[in-house]
C-alpha cells in the first residue's frame, strides 16, 4: 500500500535543509509514498498577494521561484479550484461554492480565533486534503493542527508532523517486511 500524503506549505517547500523533509522526499522519489500539494500552496508562495509571480518585487519573486521549484515534483491535489487562484494564473479567494466541510474544519482548528486573512489557506488546505481522501496531512503546525489530531481524525483528517509520520512509516515498513 502506498500512502498518499498532503504536505502543508511549510513542509513541501521549506527552503531550509531538514533531515525529516529529506526523508519524505526520498520515500516519494522511491515510490513508497505519494506527496501531493493543493493550490493553497501557490497562494502561500505569493504571500497572499493578489498578483502573479511576475508582479512581485525582486526579492519576493526570487524566493517565490525557489519555493515553486521545490513543489514541481509533487502532484497537485485534485480538489476544486479557487477562482482566480494561481492555478488559473492569479491568486484570489473568490470561491466557486464552498470547500466541503470548510466550516467544520475551521471550527475544529481555530474555533472563535479564526481570522480569514491569516487562516483561510490553512482551512482550505485541510478541506482539499479531506476531499481528496488522502491518508495523512503532514504539517509543522503543532499549535493549531496536530494539537487537534483527535478531533480531526474523527472527520477523516490524520495530521502528523514530519517526525511523527517518519516514525509511523518506519514501523509500517518493518511490519511489511515481517509479514
Amino acid at each position: 500500500m502506498i500512502f498518499t500524503i498532503t504536505c502543508d506549505n511549510g513542509v513541501c517547500n521549506n527552503l531550509r535543509r531538514n533531515k525529516d523533509l529529506d526523508q519524505l522526499k526520498e520515500w516519494h522519489n522511491q515510490g513508497l509514498i505519494e506527496i501531493q500539494v493543493t493550490d493553497a500552496i501557490f497562494a502561500d508562495i505569493l504571500g497572499g498577494q493578489l498578483c502573479s509571480l511576475d508582479q512581485l518585487n525582486c526579492k519576493s519573486k526570487s524566493n517565490a521561484k525557489k519555493r515553486t521549484e521545490l513543489t514541481q515534483e509533487y502532484k497537485l491535489n485534485p480538489g476544486g479550484l479557487v477562482l482566480g487562484s494561481p492555478t488559473l494564473g492569479l491568486l484570489g479567494v473568490n470561491k466557486f461554492g464552498e470547500d466541503p466541510r470548510f466550516e467544520e474544519i475551521k471550527d475544529i482548528v481555530f474555533g472563535n480565533n479564526y481570522d480569514k486573512e491569516k487562516h483561510f489557506l490553512d482551512v482550505r488546505h485541510l478541506a482539499l486534503h479531506l476531499e481528496a481522501g488522502n491518508d495523512f496531512f503532514i504539517t509543522f503546525d503543532e499549535k493549531h493542527i496536530t494539537s487537534k489530531q483527535d478531533d480531526l481524525i474523527k472527520i477523516g483528517i490524520n495530521p502528523k508532523t514530519p517526525k511523527e509520520f517518519i516514525s509511523f512509516f518506519k514501523n509500517h515498513l518493518e511490519s511489511q517486511k515481517s509479514s
